[in-house]
């Protein structure tokens, strides 16, 4: 749910996300199951997408509530950073026309917008928890980036 959160975020989600829990008989788990993405880039309004910044906020999503640390969203962060964009590109073109308007550079647009944002992820969810999207999330008392790495302080 924390990953459906991020990538809401990426695309700017502007509806919340619907999810059923459904018991998988093969394994006996509960497997969770995503449903409605019909909110993402601006709710289809590719001009407020356009516009949009990393401060631009999604859809408050109900998992924003159980994000305490950074290792939660971290890992989601850079799987999204690392998405390679070619496949989406490809399938768009392939699109109708009509899907997207019959304008290939405004297509073009929002998909380089979607890129940019990639790249802006982490900066918004380091946004996100200063203005208290995650409403549960423990805040280091000293600033943390100042704080010299593990790595930087281990010895021999």
């Amino acid at each position: 749910m924390i990953g459906a959160m991020v990538f809401d975020t990426w695309t700017l989600n502007l509806l919340p996300r619907e999810w059923s829990a459904d018991l998988d008989g093969a394994t006996g788990r509960s497997e969770c199951t995503l449903a409605s993405n019909a909110g993402g880039l601006a709710g289809g309004d590719w001009f407020q997408f356009l516009s949009s910044t990393h401060e631009s906020l999604p859809a408050v999503q109900a998992v924003a509530t159980t994000v305490r640390r950074w290792a939660q969203i971290d890992p989601w962060v850079h799987e999204m950073i690392s998405a390679n964009l070619n496949p989406i590109w490809e399938l768009a073109f392939q699109m109708p026309p009509a899907w997207y308007g019959g304008c290939r550079r405004t297509l073009s647009h929002v998909l380089d917008k979607l890129g940019s944002r990639q790249w802006d992820l982490a900066k918004a969810m380091h946004y996100f928890i200063k203005v208290g999207y995650f409403p549960s999330f423990k805040k280091p008392p000293w600033n943390a980036a100042a704080e010299p790495s593990a790595r930087e302080t281990r010895t021999g």
